[in-house]
């Protein structure tokens, strides 16, 4: 009787205490248009593309750090990213951007943002990104 309640137990918190540091993440940060990603990366801003492998080699954004999202914080420190290094970080869509956002500001990045539109209209807008086939996404 207990096993069951216990298993809900274990798997429902950890989820709902993800859940608010996500929704803290947003509300603390916000997001970013596209087009102030775009001027703030030219300013040294970092853009970080937590997508897996494969979606990256179809199309890359040229001169975003690639870092999948499952080990987002240690690709950031084994490639030596600063933890006051502004931060821009995007997905396909949304979903894992969030999530990489939460658990960088747990490890301490203090200017993570997420970029609002996800990497389909990042790609759109950059008139340098690649893709597998040469053309633009």
């Amino acid at each position: 009787m207990w096993r069951p309640l216990m298993l809900i137990v274990l798997v429902a918190v950890p989820l709902v205490a993800l859940l608010v540091a996500v929704m803290a993440s947003v509300l603390i940060n916000g997001d970013v248009p596209t087009a102030e990603a775009l001027r703030q990366s030219e300013r040294g801003v970092m853009l970080v593309d937590v997508r897996s492998h494969w979606e990256r080699d179809r199309s890359a954004v040229p001169g975003s750090l690639h870092a999948p999202w499952r080990n987002v914080v240690t690709h950031l420190r084994r490639a030596d990213v600063g933890l006051d290094q502004p931060l821009i970080v995007y997905c396909m869509a949304g979903p894992r951007a969030r999530w990489a956002a939460t658990r960088l500001q747990q490890a301490g990045f203090t200017e993570v943002r997420e970029l609002r539109g996800g990497h389909a209209d990042l790609a759109r807008r950059s008139l340098g990104s690649r893709s597998a086939d040469g053309d633009a996404p």
